[in-house]
């Protein structure tokens, strides 16, 4: 015998019903749509849910004051970064942005540079002017000293002192032959002899002559002699007057051409007086230093990048490329460097080397005028 259904299944099976395929549906009434088709439609800008999160955000974001942070906390997986990058992304755009911050070089103190402070947008550009005016440089030094306004007044100058030296020489040959002694003037410099009826005399004829003769003019080449070290002792003045007289004529010329280059930039900059006065401070410096653009080789092509031209580049600390809304920037890995920035180092014969322009941006820098998130976990895990 088998035994037949118990009384728990009897039940279920009386409340068992068939039901028809229209009870399985939940319909839609989509005339009471207002769309036509779910392309239409935009996406949603806030996460279900989240209402009191984004109340925070907004709160915290309004405080516009220093010393204040917002902590996020939630499980993982639940999107917290996006939706704080996102929230502060959309707030960030309508906010200005920041300044930018350049390092420059400070000739006087060339392990100290200057950081200065640009309108958003001004630092990239005197970037590129700098570079620019180093290309002028290149270009217009050279020219200016192969012109003809220097070649004529540098012949004035060799004409002038190689002048003095004649007529000093020409005045003691004149004293020379008056008391019958001849100057000659020798690859290595001024040599006497004696004269006798215009004719130079060797040392024996000298020898041969009458002693009175001959000690008359021994005692008058002795006098030439001493004129002639006194004109001599003028000569290293004058040439080191004639050095001089270049120097002032390589800086009259540096300086016009310069002063061309400069002028427009810094009426450009005049807005800004620590950018003019570091202009003025450039122009001094190409001044005094004006032999770096002139001792280029023609076979050298003339670059920019030279490390020579080290000194006259811009650093280029923070700039935003599009110059709109502040910043928000999100660092994965805190570490100290990262947040901070860092200075870079060349290594050159086994000794490292740097300069103002080896200094790299962190974060803080980054995200100055703007939003730094950070994740805490991982910054605390950091020595």
């Amino acid at each position: 015998m088998t035994d037949g259904p118990d009384a728990a299944t009897v039940a279920a099976g009386d409340r068992l019903r068939p039901l028809a395929a229209e009870a399985l549906i939940n319909g839609c009434d989509c005339s009471a749509l207002t769309f036509d088709d779910t392309a239409e439609l935009q996406a949603r800008e806030t996460p279900l849910g989240q209402e009191r999160v984004l109340e925070a955000v907004e709160f915290a974001t309004g405080i516009a004051r220093s010393g204040y942070n917002l902590y996020v906390m939630g499980s993982a997986g639940v999107g917290k970064h996006r939706l704080l990058k996102d929230l502060l992304a959309e707030r960030a755009a309508s906010q200005p942005p920041p300044s930018d911050w350049c390092y420059v070089a400070d000739f006087a103190n060339p392990d100290r540079p200057n950081a200065l402070e640009f309108p958003p947008g001004r630092g990239r550009e005197l970037q590129r002017d700098m570079r620019q005016l180093v290309e002028d440089l290149l270009t217009s030094l050279p020219a200016a000293f192969h012109s003809d306004e220097y070649r004529r007044r540098a012949q004035e100058i060799q004409a002038e002192f190689k002048g003095r030296e004649e007529e000093a020489a020409a005045e003691i040959g004149r004293h020379a032959a008056e008391r019958s002694v001849a100057l000659l003037h020798t690859p290595t410099g001024y040599s006497l002899a004696p004269l006798k009826d215009g004719k130079v005399l060797n040392a024996t004829e000298f020898e041969a002559l009458e002693d009175e003769e001959r000690n008359r003019l021994q005692a008058a080449m002795d006098v030439i002699k001493d004129e002639l070290r006194t004109v001599l002792g003028h000569v290293p003045l004058w040439q080191r007057e004639s050095r001089q007289r270049f120097r002032e004529l390589d800086s009259d010329i540096t300086q016009l051409a310069v002063s061309q280059l400069m002028a427009d930039l810094q009426r450009r900059y005049a807005d800004l007086p620590e950018v003019h006065a570091y202009l003025r401070a450039v122009a001094t410096d190409v001044i005094e230093n004006g032999e770096l653009f002139r001792s280029l080789s023609e076979q050298d092509s003339p670059d920019p990048d030279d490390p020579r031209f080290l000194r006259y580049r811009v650093n280029l600390l923070v700039g935003k490329e599009d110059g709109s809304g502040a910043p928000v920037v999100f660092v994965d890995n805190p570490t100290y460097q990262n947040l901070v920035g860092r200075i870079e180092h060349l290594a050159h014969m086994g000794t490292l080397t740097t300069n103002f322009t080896l200094i790299k941006p962190g974060a803080l820098h980054c995200a100055n005028g703007g939003y730094l998130i950070v994740d805490v976990d991982k910054l605390l895990m950091q020595p």
